[in-house]
């Protein structure tokens, strides 16, 4: 029995030691930022008397750190408190982050509090007073720093413009901080990051970390403009390639910026003036109408204005064309041509010194005996073959077409000249044909008053007077002087006896007043009929021949219409849709009606009045607006664009016409001066001075300004008269496109 009682008691002994308290901790907060302290109570509630040690220790996932330790003696029903204090100082806790725990132990009883997090977190947030600067411009920010366990971080920020210099000090208090900084003047335009770094530096020792960023656009800045140029010396002919070129702040170049661009000829005179995009290139082609010298470039925009000069070099050039037998030489370059050249026809040669203005055409009759002959002209080192022409003649020669023929300027006046002597010269014997069978000396009173034919006879006869004889002529009544008249009365009266005439004698004047009276109406007679002139005057018969293939021409007014096609060469090689729309646009010339004439860039419609009348204007100027329609609706739909000028000109030709075809010479220089018009015209419908009166009644114009020629603005609507039907046609298509 006794040894059981021991037993039990030893039992109960250790029993009592195995729950000899219970503890408790308080709740610590939930967030911890390093440098913050932890405070918690654990409280020890003995279940007997004991006496052990107490220790406290902070869990932080594998990491333990022992914060408290000491011994402790407990009475059964005595509480113990014991505080439990640490500062998350790195110099104590070192790494220690994350999720963690307070675990009290005393002896072998242990408690563990609710979780808390330690970290170094700091939320950073900014804002700048604006997104888009300028180089050399001052940016200013405003921000708040906040640890993340809401407490505000008293330290500092560094403020840092990547990809720059620029970086900024600040100090940040109750968690507020603001700066003010300044874009250096070369900084190139973009996007930049700025980024704000808060933090805390107790002891020297950087803790309680935390960033934000924003994005700040640098712009660009015009610093600069130049233009460029593919060739600094051209000659007619040639293509100039420019573009205007701005720099930024670090001479960066700047794309699409709108640029006003002025050409000036060597006279300082202003050419055209557009508008281009900086960067985009643009053409300029160096036709004969530039003079030699200097000419400019002048750019304007973006506050800043650039010039760039290039030179236009003399050049002596013609060009030959073969056309019904005649050769056609034309002065191409932009100086006056003087040089020999060599007609070969058929392997026989002739030599003819050239002399030609600008733009002069002179002809050469090419004489041969009837067959066909190959052309060719040798100018210096160059052989030029014409093809193969039909020429009829008794030798090989070439005959100047000089003077009347010539298309000089000088050729409407002396044409004018010769028709009005033809008409003179026609009038002149018209005249005389009259006078044979006009005005005469009459061989009796009873003839020159009007008796009966039987009695005019028998007194005739009666006085010896052979009626078959021929009655003497007079060139006019009025131009012979008065008293031969009067000599000539008294020597047929001596002739004649008086007493064979019944009729009363007339007094000397009134006999003259009734001849004078005569006179007057034959003269009346002979002179042309004098009609009101329209403004679409009949064409004039030339009854000579007047260039090539025409015999017997008319001298008419004619409507012409030119398309220029600047870059063709450059359609014809590519397989874009700028192809199809030139198509179209020879298409439309083909269906117009006109005479067509075609060459590499450029078409040319002439509308003949003595065809159209007075619908030949209204035509063509129908004709011209519906191209200019069809390459602007172009334009403005496809990348590959059509640089294209359209002219409308009034000008002289001489025709001759064969059923619905004609022959044609101009007059002048209206078909040079047509082409070389649509050449100035900026994808527009350029009308020349002397079309103006002509098309002004049903199309608004507008004058180009520096420049000698009007643009067509559109149709005139609502107009009465013969135009309403073509109005009408003309504005269905502007409305409705092609």
């Amino acid at each position: 029995m006794r040894k059981e009682g021991i037993l039990i008691g030893l039992a109960l002994l250790l029993f009592v030691q195995f729950v000899s308290a219970e503890i408790l901790i308080s709740q610590p907060s939930g967030m911890y930022n390093y440098g913050d302290q932890l405070n918690v109570s654990v409280t020890v509630i003995p279940k007997s008397n004991a006496n052990d040690f107490f220790t406290a220790s902070v869990i932080c996932g594998d990491s333990t750190i022992e914060v408290y330790r000491s011994a402790l003696g407990t009475s059964y029903g005595t509480n113990r408190v014991i505080p439990v204090e640490i500062v998350f100082d790195r110099t104590i806790v070192g790494d220690l982050n994350g999720v963690c725990n307070v675990k009290a132990e005393y002896g072998p009883d242990s408690a563990t509090s609710q979780s808390f997090e330690i970290t170094d977190n700091v939320k950073v947030s900014f804002v700048s007073d604006s997104a888009l600067v300028e180089p050399g411009k001052a940016v200013g920010i405003t921000g708040q720093a906040v640890k993340s366990n809401g407490k505000d971080l008293n330290g500092f920020v560094d403020i840092l413009l990547q990809g720059t210099d620029v970086i900024a000090h600040e100090i940040v208090k109750d968690g507020k901080f603001g700066s003010k900084f300044l874009i250096p003047s070369n900084t190139a335009a973009g996007n930049y990051i700025l980024t704000a770094n808060a933090y805390e530096k107790p002891n020297n020792e950087i803790t309680n970390t935390g960033n934000a960023s924003s994005i700040v656009k640098v712009k660009s800045v015009v610093s600069g403009a130049d233009i460029a140029l593919s060739a600094q010396d051209l000659i007619p002919g040639e293509i100039l390639t420019y573009s205007v070129v701005l720099y930024d702040q670090t001479n960066q170049p700047i794309q699409s910026q709108e640029m006003s661009v002025e050409l000036y000829g060597n006279e300082k005179n202003l050419i055209f003036k557009k508008l281009i995009k900086s960067g985009e290139s643009s053409t300029l082609a160096i036709t004969s109408n530039f003079t030699p010298g200097n000419w400019v470039l002048d750019a304007k925009g973006a506050g800043l204005e650039t010039t760039r000069s290039f030179g236009v070099n003399e050049l002596q050039n013609a060009s030959y064309e073969v056309v019904n037998g005649t050769l056609f030489i034309t002065n191409t370059g932009n100086v006056p041509y003087n040089k020999p050249i060599q007609v070969s026809i058929g392997g026989e040669s002739d030599v003819k010194d050239i002399s030609l203005d600008v733009g002069e055409i002179r002809e050469f009759r090419l004489l041969a005996p009837d067959g066909e002959y190959p052309i060719e002209i040798v100018q210096g080192d160059n052989t030029y073959t014409l093809g193969t022409s039909f020429l009829t003649g008794n030798a090989i020669a070439v005959q100047d077409v000089q003077g009347l023929f010539t298309s000089s300027k000088y050729s409407a006046g002396i044409w004018l000249a010769i028709i009005i002597i033809l008409i003179f010269i026609a009038m002149k014997y018209y005249k005389k044909i009259r006078e044979i069978n006009g005005p005469k000396i009459f061989n009796s009173p009873s003839e020159k008053y009007g008796l009966p034919r039987e009695r005019q006879k028998t007194n005739d006869k009666s006085n010896g007077v052979n009626s078959g004889d021929p009655v003497p002529l007079v060139k006019n009544v009025l131009d012979m002087p008065r008293n031969r008249e009067r000599m000539e009365r008294r020597e047929f009266n001596r002739k004649v006896e008086r007493k064979e005439f019944e009729r009363p004698r007339y007094n000397q004047e009134r006999r003259e007043n009734e001849v004078i009276r005569m006179e007057k109406e034959q003269e009346r007679e002979e002179m042309p009929v004098q009609r009101k002139i329209s403004a679409y005057n009949p064409p004039a018969m030339v009854m000579r021949k007047t260039g090539p293939g025409v015999e017997h021409g008319l001298r008419e007014e004619a409507a012409l219409v030119a398309v220029k096609i600047r870059n063709m060469p450059e359609i014809q090689d590519s397989d874009s849709n700028a192809k199809e729309s030139v198509i179209k646009v020879d298409r439309i010339f083909d269906e117009s009606g006109a005479k067509i004439i075609r060459d590499r860039n450029s078409i040319l419609a002439i509308f003949s009045t003595h065809r159209f009348a007075e619908q030949a204007y209204a035509k063509a100027i129908e004709l011209a607006k519906t191209v200019e329609s069809v390459l602007l609706d172009h334009n403005r739909r496809y990348v590959h664009k059509v640089a294209f000028g359209v002219s409308l000109h009034s000008g002289e030709l001489i025709t001759e016409h064969i059923g619905n075809d004609f022959k044609y010479t101009s007059v002048g220089n209206a078909i040079p001066l047509t082409k070389g018009l649509a050449e100035r015209a900026q994808s527009e419908v350029a009308v020349s001075e002397a079309a103006v009166t002509k098309v002004r009644s049903f199309v608004k114009l507008q004058r180009v300004q520096n420049d000698n020629y009007w643009k067509v603005l559109g149709a005139i609507e609502g107009r009465d008269g013969k135009y309403n039907e073509f109005i009408g046609q003309f504005m269905k298509r502007q409305k409705g496109g092609w």
